[in-house]
């Protein structure tokens, strides 16, 4: 990294006062640098605050530090306050699963008879079915009471390997596997046995009693993915990218598809310019050649990939019922205790065999009740961005093409591979977003209905295939020094 000029501290200075947008003359004017340096200086300005770049009608560039200066990488107000709200739910969640664990151990007898009736059933089965015996293995039910008794207090119920699962709108989404147990490979043999596709493992009991009450775990990008895929795209497209492919890519909307470009080009040193057509762009020297590209981040557009779902518990109907009824039970007997109904315990008694279940029963259906009314605006985003995913995968096929809002809806279900029909309705909330942020510009049509083009986001692709025309693959060549030589 160049050293920072001494006029840093002069342009720090000014960023402190209202009004933080410049462009290389004002900052030339500013500071007495050279053109050259004084855009060296707001780059350096870049790396230590956030600023999104701008192009005026007249093709000049700005650099907008915005209304507040802010440390780059800094987390705002909002952010510590995100952080400490989930450092809380984690640090509840280890406490109720540690209840929940001494809960279900204190249900271990009623899971030990359950498998006893399971092994008589096994033994009945294989002297009414001959032809079972090298199907049955008698010691699984012994394998599933010791998983059972390690899983209670085993809480990473799930593996890393994760699979493809469609909800019920037909949105593909990776979703984790289950880890492997006697239990649910006893589950996947009956399946074989009755001639049904076995599918990923089914999760256990006690993994379906953490889901009832946490949720399952989502599947979320790892840290860095967004970068990691542009530096790939840049890797593979002669180091250029511009703002619309950067949304293309990661799917920001509005001001932070900048502020993600300008981050990019300070990240991987990447110089901002315009082209001589007047189009802001960023070149990447340093990512443009490679020794070893074999494990590049895939590149996957931000409408191939939908988001999972936030399913409240994640469980079966089935299952959760089971779930409700046992909590239910501790529940009603705890009260029972409490109002006196099975005798006087005692001090003792009544906190140990009333009070305490009776609080963590009350807590165990308060905590999916509340977390139900926390996940409806989350469910509510995830649809509007899924609508939006589909929306601009035809957008940006055929930027130039007049489409009137109907139209362009009908080609977003051609482009369907079993998702379920959008709707106008649906649609025109998300489609009136992005018209504004991708400059669309509206028409009339032949037939009289209002039709819309975007000629800005065409010419924009256009210029950036132009440009690395003009650049050609970048050549390694061979070696010609070697430090072991």
């Amino acid at each position: 990294m160049p050293q920072p000029l001494p006029q840093l501290q002069v342009l720090e200075n000014r960023l402190q006062q209202p009004n933080r947008r410049f462009t290389v003359g004002d900052v030339a004017t500013l500071t007495g640098l050279p053109v050259d340096d004084a855009q060296r200086l707001l780059e350096q300005a870049m790396q230590l605050y956030d600023c999104r770049l701008q192009v005026t009608e007249a093709g000049g560039l700005v650099y907008n530090f915005g209304e507040a200066l802010h440390r780059r990488g800094e987390p705002t107000s909002a952010e510590r306050w995100a952080a400490v709200k989930q450092w809380l739910w984690q640090a509840f969640k280890v406490g109720f699963r540690v209840c929940i664990s001494v809960m279900l151990l204190v249900y271990f007898v009623v899971f030990f008879v359950i498998l006893l009736v399971l092994l008589l059933a096994l033994l009945a089965q294989a002297m009414s079915d001959s032809d079972s015996d090298a199907d049955i293995d008698f010691g699984t039910p012994f394998a599933i009471l010791g998983e059972i008794i390690r899983g209670i207090f085993w809480w990473n119920v799930y593996s890393p390997a994760t699979y493809y699962d469609q909800d019920d709108r037909g949105y593909a989404y990776r979703r984790y596997q289950a880890k492997d147990t006697a239990e649910n490979k006893l589950g996947r043999r009956k399946k074989r046995k009755k001639g049904q596709d076995d599918g990923p493992p089914d999760k256990t009991f006690v993994a379906s009693v953490y889901d009832f009450v946490f949720g399952p775990p989502r599947v979320e990008p790892p840290p860095l993915a967004n970068q990691k895929e542009v530096a790939a795209f840049l890797r593979r497209n002669q180091a250029v990218i511009g703002p619309p492919e950067v949304r293309a890519l990661a799917g920001w909307e509005g001001e932070a598809a900048d502020d993600f470009f300008t981050d990019c080009v300070v990240r991987f040193n990447g110089q901002a310019q315009l082209s001589e057509n007047g189009v802001l762009y960023a070149e990447f020297p340093d990512l443009e050649l490679s020794a070893n590209a074999e494990k590049d981040a895939p590149v996957v557009w931000y409408w191939d990939e939908y988001e999972p779902p936030y399913p409240l518990t994640g469980n079966g109907a089935g299952r959760n019922a089971a779930i409700v009824g046992l909590n239910a039970f501790n529940l009603v007997a705890s009260g029972a205790v409490l109002v006196g109904a099975l005798g006087n315990l005692g001090a003792v008694g009544s906190a140990l065999l009333g009070w305490v279940p009776f609080l963590y029963s009350l807590t165990f259906f308060a905590v999916p009740g509340l977390r139900y009314f926390n996940l409806l605006p989350r469910r509510a985003q995830r649809q509007r961005n899924n609508v939006r995913k589909r929306l601009m995968r035809v957008l940006y096929r055929q930027p130039q093409a007049a489409l009137s809002l109907p139209d362009l809806v009908a080609q977003a279900n051609q482009l369907a591979k079993g998702e379920a029909p959008l709707t106008v309705a649906e649609a025109e909330p998300v489609f009136s977003q992005l018209v504004h942020e991708l400059q669309g510009e509206a028409e009339a049509g032949d037939q009289g209905q209002v039709v819309y083009r975007f000629p800005r986001l065409a010419y924009e692709l256009a210029e950036f295939q132009r440009l690395r025309s003009t650049r050609g693959p970048a050549q390694m060549g061979r070696v010609v020094f070697d430090t072991r030589d």
